[in-house]
């Protein structure tokens, strides 16, 4: 285990997704298989209308984009290189509010199973106290690693 890696930690360092796709910006609590991660949205996103408000089909991309940041997390700490890793569907997926450019987002998700390669977490989007979204997604982790771009 590498030691000094502390929170919070970019999430520049631990996925290979770069802007604009990258959507997320920081890992900021880690316990085994969940995480706390944390993003501002960006007045320059291409998901954004022209009101200011962000696509709220984006927040399966926010849940995905934050396993893989505790991945990459859980990974750096073990020494492993980085995984490619694929959003396959979400299940009971909802959006209960509505998120503009300059908010705050705390992405809270776990993984709750997993099988061959295939992986299951379960996240919830907060501004503020506000939940704005929550839902199951499903990934597949391959073991094929990733090699790193820099920004």
């Amino acid at each position: 285990m590498k030691k000094g890696l502390t929170l919070p930690v970019l999430a520049s360092e631990l996925i290979p997704h770069q802007p604009p796709i990258r959507l997320v910006d920081r890992i900021i609590e880690y316990k085994s298989n969940w995480g706390v991660v944390e993003t501002v949205i960006k007045p320059d996103s291409f998901l954004l209308d022209d009101n200011g408000e962000f696509d709220s089909t984006a927040m399966i991309e926010l849940m995905a984009q934050s396993i893989a940041v505790i991945k990459g997390y859980e990974n750096t700490l073990d020494d492993k290189p980085m995984q490619n890793g694929f959003l396959v569907g979400g299940r009971n997926v909802q959006c209960m509010g509505t998120v503009f450019s300059g908010d705050l987002l705390r992405i809270s998700i776990g993984k709750v199973g997993g099988i061959e390669g295939f992986t299951v977490a379960d996240g919830e989007i907060k501004r503020d106290n506000e939940i704005i979204a929550s839902g199951r997604i499903k990934l597949w982790v391959t073991d094929q690693v990733m090699k790193k771009h820099t920004d």
